[in-house]
């Protein structure tokens, strides 16, 4: 019985390890949309904060701290402020959670997520050295309101890239020029394919409107929606403009994935909807991260890049078996970063980690 301890603790450390595969196997088959699925990454951030570090240990000392927001202090000293001033800051841990009547969208119950009419809203990033690089800092506030003076220096100093966009009574946002048209294209999507970042003339469905007078695009993206989301959009609109609409632009990125919002849900509920309005012109635009796009820039593991890269070959093989003109965006940034000569040139067509950037957007368009 002198072995029993070792025996017990052995197989306890079995047990234990037993269980971690386990629960590993069963976050990933859960998971299978997210990057990080790891357990140990999640305690990892939960207990070190991630990104939550600044790049440096004395940012304000090594950098010019004059132009970077390098202490996220100076954030939550202002959130009563920015409360206030109706701004909200996005992308950053462990603030407050503003009130609904904040946010740009709400959730129907019927047609999923949307975004409230007859908005008017700035949105920029914010140069900092705070989180995730490749995730700005941001901030969205609504026009006409006043800002208190700590709000109005702050934003001041920070700001990088403003923009500005409207969305109409029925809660589409404004597309340039203005055109009225019985023949209607929709564009569908998530932020990528409203425009994030971008101002109202500097959209896919703007440019795309700037050289096609004869047909109405209606922008009826809505950011923060995912699959599930764009399904019950499509439908509403369809609903809504019946016979007018001649053909739909979707774009999808791929954090619209969910357990529920698999290739297949999503392609064959677009195809069936299509079908169903005898719609023949139809276009699918494929958006992956940053770290897909330029793999060997942005160093991820094999199996992420792997498991990522064969839901984008299920879906764009989907597609096209459906009538569907595929576009992706991955084809698009290799051939710009040939043409550049520089490996690091697909960085001018992102925002951040997965909205195009002007350029970007134009290249889509072309």
């Amino acid at each position: 019985m002198k072995y029993k301890w070792p025996v017990l603790i052995c197989l306890n450390l079995l047990f234990v390890m037993a269980a971690y595969f386990f629960l590993e196997g069963v976050m990933s088959v859960w998971n299978r949309g997210a990057p990080e699925p790891s357990l140990l990454y999640r305690a990892y951030n939960k207990l070190y904060g991630g990104y939550r570090r600044s790049v440096l240990k004395e940012p304000a000392v090594a950098l010019d701290h004059d132009f970077y927001l390098a202490d996220e202090n100076a954030i939550f000293a202002l959130h009563d402020d920015f409360l206030a001033s109706k701004v909200l800051v996005s992308n950053m841990f462990n603030l407050e959670k503003p009130p609904d009547s904040y946010q740009a969208t709400f959730q129907d119950p019927v047609f999923g997520l949307r975004l409230k009419p007859d908005l008017q809203k700035e949105c920029a990033q914010l140069k900092s050295l705070l989180y995730n690089g490749l995730d700005p800092l941001a901030f969205s506030a609504d026009l006409g309101v006043a800002r208190r003076e700590a709000v109005r220096n702050f934003l001041d100093k920070y700001s990088f890239n403003k923009s500005r966009y409207r969305t109409d009574k029925e809660g589409d946002r404004i597309t340039l020029p203005a055109v009225r048209s019985e023949k209607v294209i929709l564009v569908i999507g998530d932020s990528v394919g409203f425009g994030i970042m971008l101002n109202d003339d500097e959209t896919i469905s703007s440019l795309l409107q700037r050289q096609e007078s004869r047909v109405e695009y209606v922008n009826a993206c809505v950011p923060g929606a995912d699959g599930e989301d764009n399904i019950r959009r499509l439908r509403q609109k369809l609903e809504e403009l019946g016979a007018r609409v001649t053909g739909v632009i979707y774009v999808h990125c791929e954090n619209d994935f969910s357990r529920v919002a698999t290739p297949e849900y999503i392609v064959t509920n677009l195809n069936e909807l299509l079908n169903s309005h005898k719609i023949k012109y139809r276009v699918f635009i494929y958006q992956q991260f940053i770290y897909r796009t330029m793999p060997d820039i942005n160093r991820r593991e094999v199996r992420e890049l792997t498991a990522f890269n064969n839901l984008k070959l299920q879906t764009l093989d989907l597609a096209r078996k459906n009538g569907f003109a595929v576009v992706d965006f991955y084809d698009l940034v290799k051939q710009y970063r040939e043409e550049k000569g520089s490996l690091l040139a697909g960085f001018a067509l992102y925002l951040d980690h997965c909205h195009f950037s002007r350029e970007g957007t134009r290249l889509v368009v072309d």
